[in-house]
Protein backbone atom coordinates (compact mmCIF):
# COMPACT_ATOMS: atom_id res chain seq x y z
CA UNK A 1 0.00 0.00 0.00
CA UNK A 2 1.14 3.55 -0.39
CA UNK A 3 -0.85 4.90 2.09
CA UNK A 4 0.66 6.73 4.91
CA UNK A 5 -1.61 7.44 8.04
CA UNK A 6 -1.66 10.24 10.25
CA UNK A 7 -4.97 10.74 12.17
CA UNK A 8 -5.98 14.41 11.96
CA UNK A 9 -9.07 14.23 13.65
CA UNK A 10 -6.46 14.38 16.86
CA UNK A 11 -5.75 17.75 16.01
CA UNK A 12 -8.37 20.27 17.29
CA UNK A 13 -9.54 23.34 15.31
CA UNK A 14 -7.64 25.76 17.63
CA UNK A 15 -4.11 23.76 15.86
CA UNK A 16 -5.21 24.11 12.55
CA UNK A 17 -6.96 26.60 10.13
CA UNK A 18 -8.89 24.16 7.51
CA UNK A 19 -10.88 26.36 5.25
CA UNK A 20 -9.88 30.08 5.41
CA UNK A 21 -6.43 31.53 6.09
CA UNK A 22 -6.54 33.18 9.27
CA UNK A 23 -4.59 36.10 10.20
CA UNK A 24 -2.36 36.91 13.56
CA UNK A 25 0.24 34.75 15.54
CA UNK A 26 -2.89 31.62 16.11
CA UNK A 27 -2.58 30.96 12.75
CA UNK A 28 -0.02 27.16 12.35
CA UNK A 29 -1.05 25.32 9.44
CA UNK A 30 -3.67 26.57 6.78
CA UNK A 31 -4.99 25.08 3.72
CA UNK A 32 -6.72 27.04 1.30
CA UNK A 33 -10.52 27.12 0.99
CA UNK A 34 -11.24 24.04 2.90
CA UNK A 35 -9.52 22.28 -0.36
CA UNK A 36 -9.06 18.64 1.64
CA UNK A 37 -10.79 17.12 4.09
CA UNK A 38 -9.28 15.66 7.37
CA UNK A 39 -12.34 12.68 7.18
CA UNK A 40 -9.60 10.35 6.14
CA UNK A 41 -7.33 8.16 7.86
CA UNK A 42 -4.42 8.32 5.02
CA UNK A 43 -4.21 10.86 2.37
CA UNK A 44 -6.09 14.00 1.50
CA UNK A 45 -9.18 13.98 -0.43
CA UNK A 46 -10.14 16.94 -2.43
CA UNK A 47 -13.22 18.12 -1.63
CA UNK A 48 -14.04 20.59 -4.36
CA UNK A 49 -11.78 20.72 -7.61
CA UNK A 50 -8.61 22.38 -6.76
CA UNK A 51 -7.24 24.36 -9.56
CA UNK A 52 -3.48 24.07 -11.11
CA UNK A 53 -1.34 26.70 -9.08
CA UNK A 54 -3.42 26.30 -6.37
CA UNK A 55 -1.20 26.85 -3.04
CA UNK A 56 -2.92 24.12 -0.75
CA UNK A 57 -0.98 24.15 2.42
CA UNK A 58 0.69 26.89 4.19
CA UNK A 59 3.06 25.92 7.38
CA UNK A 60 4.69 28.12 9.96
CA UNK A 61 8.55 27.18 10.21
CA UNK A 62 8.24 27.02 13.89
CA UNK A 63 6.43 24.11 13.48
CA UNK A 64 8.88 21.73 11.54
CA UNK A 65 10.78 19.26 13.47
CA UNK A 66 13.94 18.76 14.36
CA UNK A 67 12.32 22.03 16.54
CA UNK A 68 16.21 23.19 16.35
CA UNK A 69 14.65 25.33 13.70
CA UNK A 70 12.81 26.94 16.14
CA UNK A 71 16.16 28.53 18.23
CA UNK A 72 13.27 29.81 21.30
CA UNK A 73 12.18 26.47 22.03
CA UNK A 74 15.21 23.86 21.58
CA UNK A 75 16.93 26.11 24.20
CA UNK A 76 13.44 26.04 26.72
CA UNK A 77 12.52 22.39 26.31
CA UNK A 78 13.90 20.58 29.53
CA UNK A 79 14.82 17.29 27.41
CA UNK A 80 16.05 19.44 24.11
CA UNK A 81 18.42 21.35 26.74
CA UNK A 82 19.57 18.20 28.03
CA UNK A 83 20.45 16.68 24.93
CA UNK A 84 21.99 19.58 23.05
CA UNK A 85 24.61 19.37 25.72
CA UNK A 86 25.76 15.28 24.98
CA UNK A 87 27.75 14.33 21.89
CA UNK A 88 25.03 13.23 19.81
CA UNK A 89 24.18 12.96 16.30
CA UNK A 90 21.04 15.50 14.98
CA UNK A 91 19.06 12.68 13.76
CA UNK A 92 19.45 11.02 17.20
CA UNK A 93 17.98 14.16 19.15
CA UNK A 94 15.42 14.31 17.07
CA UNK A 95 14.68 10.62 17.55
CA UNK A 96 14.82 10.86 21.36
CA UNK A 97 12.05 14.10 21.11
CA UNK A 98 9.92 11.74 19.07
CA UNK A 99 10.02 8.91 21.77
CA UNK A 100 10.16 10.98 24.73
CA UNK A 101 6.61 13.25 23.08
CA UNK A 102 4.92 10.21 22.12
CA UNK A 103 5.62 7.63 24.61
CA UNK A 104 5.68 9.57 27.42
CA UNK A 105 1.86 10.12 29.40
CA UNK A 106 0.28 13.26 28.17
CA UNK A 107 0.60 14.20 32.29
CA UNK A 108 4.60 15.08 31.46
CA UNK A 109 3.54 17.66 28.59
CA UNK A 110 0.99 19.15 30.97
CA UNK A 111 3.66 19.34 33.05
CA UNK A 112 5.85 21.03 31.05
CA UNK A 113 3.56 23.48 30.11
CA UNK A 114 2.36 24.57 33.61
CA UNK A 115 5.32 24.21 36.09
CA UNK A 116 7.09 27.12 37.73
CA UNK A 117 10.35 26.33 36.96
CA UNK A 118 9.44 26.09 33.09
CA UNK A 119 11.53 28.78 31.15
CA UNK A 120 8.87 27.89 27.83
CA UNK A 121 7.58 31.33 26.48
CA UNK A 122 4.27 31.32 25.26
CA UNK A 123 4.73 31.38 22.07
CA UNK A 124 6.72 27.97 22.54
CA UNK A 125 4.17 27.09 24.44
CA UNK A 126 1.76 27.05 21.70
CA UNK A 127 4.17 25.08 18.96
CA UNK A 128 5.46 22.65 21.66
CA UNK A 129 1.42 21.78 21.89
CA UNK A 130 1.24 21.22 18.53
CA UNK A 131 3.85 19.44 17.83
CA UNK A 132 2.97 16.90 20.95
CA UNK A 133 -0.68 16.40 18.96
CA UNK A 134 1.05 15.88 15.65
CA UNK A 135 4.08 13.53 16.71
CA UNK A 136 0.92 11.47 18.91
CA UNK A 137 -1.33 11.24 15.88
CA UNK A 138 1.56 9.46 13.53
CA UNK A 139 0.91 5.68 12.63
CA UNK A 140 1.63 3.12 15.31
CA UNK A 141 3.05 0.45 12.85
CA UNK A 142 5.47 0.88 9.60
CA UNK A 143 5.87 -1.46 6.97
CA UNK A 144 9.44 -0.78 6.01
CA UNK A 145 12.14 -4.10 5.99
CA UNK A 146 13.34 -3.21 9.48
CA UNK A 147 9.63 -4.43 10.75
CA UNK A 148 9.42 -7.22 9.27
CA UNK A 149 9.19 -10.77 11.10
CA UNK A 150 12.83 -12.59 10.77
CA UNK A 151 10.71 -15.72 9.59
CA UNK A 152 8.33 -14.17 7.23
CA UNK A 153 8.06 -14.72 3.61
CA UNK A 154 8.69 -11.04 2.75
CA UNK A 155 12.55 -10.98 4.40
CA UNK A 156 13.04 -13.62 2.46
CA UNK A 157 12.19 -12.59 -0.48
CA UNK A 158 14.84 -9.97 -0.30
CA UNK A 159 17.49 -12.79 0.29
CA UNK A 160 20.62 -12.39 -2.46
CA UNK A 161 19.07 -8.35 -2.93
CA UNK A 162 21.35 -5.83 -2.11
CA UNK A 163 18.84 -4.07 0.48
CA UNK A 164 18.40 -7.89 1.67
CA UNK A 165 22.32 -8.09 2.06
CA UNK A 166 22.66 -4.47 3.61
CA UNK A 167 20.10 -5.08 6.09
CA UNK A 168 21.54 -6.70 8.72
CA UNK A 169 24.14 -3.96 8.51
CA UNK A 170 21.77 -1.64 8.74
CA UNK A 171 20.11 -2.90 11.85
CA UNK A 172 23.10 -3.44 13.57
CA UNK A 173 24.14 0.74 13.11
CA UNK A 174 20.22 1.03 14.27
CA UNK A 175 21.10 -0.72 17.47
CA UNK A 176 24.90 1.15 17.99
CA UNK A 177 23.15 4.42 17.74
CA UNK A 178 20.29 3.33 20.41
CA UNK A 179 22.43 1.66 22.79
CA UNK A 180 24.66 5.09 22.44
CA UNK A 181 21.64 7.41 23.26
CA UNK A 182 21.03 5.04 25.85
CA UNK A 183 24.62 5.42 27.68
CA UNK A 184 24.72 8.89 27.34
CA UNK A 185 21.30 9.79 28.87
CA UNK A 186 22.54 7.24 31.90
CA UNK A 187 25.63 9.56 32.37
CA UNK A 188 23.90 12.75 31.84
CA UNK A 189 21.59 11.43 35.21
CA UNK A 190 25.14 10.37 37.22
CA UNK A 191 26.42 13.86 36.32
CA UNK A 192 23.82 15.34 37.23
CA UNK A 193 23.46 13.90 40.51
CA UNK A 194 26.95 14.62 41.30
CA UNK A 195 26.32 18.23 40.73
CA UNK A 196 23.51 18.79 42.75
CA UNK A 197 25.46 17.70 45.61
CA UNK A 198 27.37 20.35 45.24
CA UNK A 199 25.27 23.11 43.70
CA UNK A 200 23.30 26.03 45.86
CA UNK A 201 22.08 27.96 43.10
CA UNK A 202 18.28 27.12 43.59
CA UNK A 203 17.45 28.14 40.15
CA UNK A 204 20.23 26.21 38.19
CA UNK A 205 19.35 23.48 40.48
CA UNK A 206 15.49 23.66 39.58
CA UNK A 207 17.01 23.79 36.05
CA UNK A 208 19.04 21.25 36.09
CA UNK A 209 16.08 19.12 37.92
CA UNK A 210 13.73 19.46 35.04
CA UNK A 211 15.90 18.57 32.45
CA UNK A 212 17.15 15.47 35.05
CA UNK A 213 13.06 14.31 35.31
CA UNK A 214 12.57 14.52 31.00
CA UNK A 215 16.05 12.17 30.86
CA UNK A 216 14.44 9.55 33.37
CA UNK A 217 10.93 9.90 31.53
CA UNK A 218 12.62 9.27 27.82
CA UNK A 219 14.79 6.75 29.53
CA UNK A 220 11.88 4.69 31.02
CA UNK A 221 10.33 4.33 27.42
CA UNK A 222 13.20 3.95 24.99
CA UNK A 223 13.87 0.58 23.33
CA UNK A 224 14.49 -1.26 20.54
CA UNK A 225 10.20 -0.93 19.69
CA UNK A 226 10.16 2.54 20.18
CA UNK A 227 13.54 3.28 18.82
CA UNK A 228 12.37 1.72 15.56
CA UNK A 229 9.17 3.32 15.37
CA UNK A 230 10.85 6.31 15.42
CA UNK A 231 13.67 6.08 13.07
CA UNK A 232 10.73 4.84 10.73
CA UNK A 233 8.33 7.59 11.40
CA UNK A 234 11.14 10.15 10.86
CA UNK A 235 12.36 8.26 7.54
CA UNK A 236 9.02 7.69 5.71
CA UNK A 237 7.63 11.30 6.55
CA UNK A 238 11.00 13.72 6.33
CA UNK A 239 11.46 16.19 3.82
CA UNK A 240 15.16 18.21 2.70
CA UNK A 241 15.95 21.13 4.90
CA UNK A 242 16.56 22.75 2.15
CA UNK A 243 12.81 23.52 1.75
CA UNK A 244 12.55 25.85 4.96
CA UNK A 245 16.39 27.16 5.11
CA UNK A 246 17.07 27.48 1.16
CA UNK A 247 15.98 27.41 -2.18
CA UNK A 248 18.90 25.76 -3.15
CA UNK A 249 19.96 22.47 -1.71
CA UNK A 250 23.34 22.95 0.06
CA UNK A 251 25.76 20.02 0.47
CA UNK A 252 27.42 19.94 3.62
CA UNK A 253 30.54 18.40 4.64
CA UNK A 254 29.93 15.18 6.74
CA UNK A 255 32.96 15.33 9.28
CA UNK A 256 32.04 12.37 11.84
CA UNK A 257 31.66 8.22 11.27
CA UNK A 258 28.37 8.03 11.50
CA UNK A 259 26.09 7.05 8.55
CA UNK A 260 24.22 9.96 6.64
CA UNK A 261 21.12 9.32 8.30
CA UNK A 262 22.82 11.26 10.79
CA UNK A 263 23.27 14.53 9.54
CA UNK A 264 20.31 17.53 10.15
CA UNK A 265 19.53 17.73 6.22
CA UNK A 266 16.16 16.42 6.70
CA UNK A 267 13.27 18.06 8.29
CA UNK A 268 9.40 16.64 9.18
CA UNK A 269 6.89 18.93 8.25
CA UNK A 270 3.66 18.57 9.72
CA UNK A 271 0.18 18.12 7.20
CA UNK A 272 2.38 18.02 4.26
CA UNK A 273 3.32 14.71 5.69
CA UNK A 274 -0.37 13.40 5.19
CA UNK A 275 0.19 13.23 1.14
CA UNK A 276 0.90 9.85 -0.46
CA UNK A 277 2.73 9.39 -3.48
CA UNK A 278 2.54 9.21 -7.10
CA UNK A 279 5.01 9.49 -9.54
CA UNK A 280 4.93 12.17 -12.04
CA UNK A 281 2.25 14.51 -9.67
CA UNK A 282 3.01 18.30 -10.46
CA UNK A 283 3.82 19.92 -7.49
CA UNK A 284 6.51 23.00 -6.27
CA UNK A 285 7.38 24.26 -3.42
CA UNK A 286 8.56 28.00 -1.95
CA UNK A 287 9.60 29.50 1.13
CA UNK A 288 8.51 32.56 2.60
CA UNK A 289 11.89 34.00 4.28
CA UNK A 290 9.40 37.31 5.60
CA UNK A 291 6.46 35.31 6.70
CA UNK A 292 8.83 32.20 8.37
CA UNK A 293 6.69 30.43 5.89
CA UNK A 294 6.52 26.80 3.41
CA UNK A 295 4.31 26.27 1.14
CA UNK A 296 2.83 23.41 -0.56
CA UNK A 297 1.53 23.83 -4.48
CA UNK A 298 -0.32 21.59 -6.61
CA UNK A 299 0.63 22.33 -10.54
CA UNK A 300 -1.89 20.67 -11.93
CA UNK A 301 -5.63 20.26 -11.34
CA UNK A 302 -7.21 17.56 -8.56
CA UNK A 303 -10.83 16.84 -9.50
CA UNK A 304 -13.26 16.97 -6.07
CA UNK A 305 -13.05 13.35 -4.50
CA UNK A 306 -9.55 12.44 -6.24
CA UNK A 307 -6.77 12.04 -3.86
CA UNK A 308 -4.40 15.02 -3.63
CA UNK A 309 -0.35 13.52 -4.39
CA UNK A 310 3.08 14.84 -3.29
CA UNK A 311 5.76 13.49 -5.15
CA UNK A 312 8.51 11.72 -3.60
CA UNK A 313 10.72 11.67 -6.50
CA UNK A 314 12.32 9.43 -8.96
CA UNK A 315 13.54 6.94 -6.32
CA UNK A 316 13.97 3.27 -6.87
CA UNK A 317 12.15 0.43 -5.69
CA UNK A 318 15.09 -0.66 -2.87
CA UNK A 319 14.56 3.07 -1.61
CA UNK A 320 11.11 3.30 -1.63
CA UNK A 321 10.81 -0.31 0.33
CA UNK A 322 13.14 1.15 2.81
CA UNK A 323 12.03 4.03 3.47
CA UNK A 324 8.31 3.92 3.26
CA UNK A 325 7.52 0.63 3.05
CA UNK A 326 5.92 0.48 -0.18
CA UNK A 327 6.59 -0.77 -3.99
CA UNK A 328 4.60 0.57 -6.97
CA UNK A 329 3.39 -2.79 -9.62
CA UNK A 330 5.65 -0.65 -12.33
CA UNK A 331 8.48 1.88 -11.83
CA UNK A 332 10.60 3.32 -14.67
CA UNK A 333 13.07 4.98 -11.88
CA UNK A 334 13.85 1.28 -10.75
CA UNK A 335 17.58 0.34 -10.92
CA UNK A 336 19.70 -2.19 -9.64
CA UNK A 337 23.32 -1.75 -8.65
CA UNK A 338 25.45 -4.47 -10.01
CA UNK A 339 28.98 -5.68 -7.99
CA UNK A 340 30.98 -6.83 -10.63
CA UNK A 341 34.86 -7.82 -10.46
CA UNK A 342 37.78 -4.75 -11.23
CA UNK A 343 38.84 -7.07 -14.22
CA UNK A 344 35.00 -7.76 -15.15
CA UNK A 345 34.84 -3.62 -15.17
CA UNK A 346 38.02 -2.83 -16.86
CA UNK A 347 36.95 -5.10 -19.76
CA UNK A 348 33.75 -3.90 -20.14
CA UNK A 349 35.50 -0.33 -20.44
CA UNK A 350 37.42 -1.06 -22.76
CA UNK A 351 34.48 -3.07 -24.77
CA UNK A 352 32.29 0.20 -24.75
CA UNK A 353 35.47 2.38 -25.36
CA UNK A 354 35.63 0.37 -28.69
CA UNK A 355 32.11 0.97 -29.89
CA UNK A 356 32.49 4.71 -28.89
CA UNK A 357 29.84 4.06 -26.15
CA UNK A 358 32.24 5.49 -23.61
CA UNK A 359 35.32 8.36 -23.34
CA UNK A 360 37.34 8.55 -20.81
CA UNK A 361 36.98 11.81 -18.73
Amino acid sequence: SEARGCDLARWSDEDIRFGAVSTGSTTTVTTTGAAITREVSFGAIAKREIAAGTTLITLSSSLTIPPTLSTTLYHQHPLLTALSSLPLPPRTRQLAFLIHTRFTSSHTLSQVLTSPSSSLSPMSKTTLSILHHYIRSLPCTFSDPTHYHPSSRALALLTGTNLGSALNTYLHHDAAHLARLHNQLTSFLQQYQRDTVCDDDESTTATAATAAAAVTQLLAVLNEHTWRWARSAFKSRCFPAHLVTNHQKQQQPNNNDDDDDDDDGAVLLPVIDLLNHRRGARVSWEYDYGAGEVRFKVDECVKSGHEVFNNYGAKSNEQLLLCYGFVPAANPNDNVAVRLPRHAVQSCTRELEKQGLMKRA
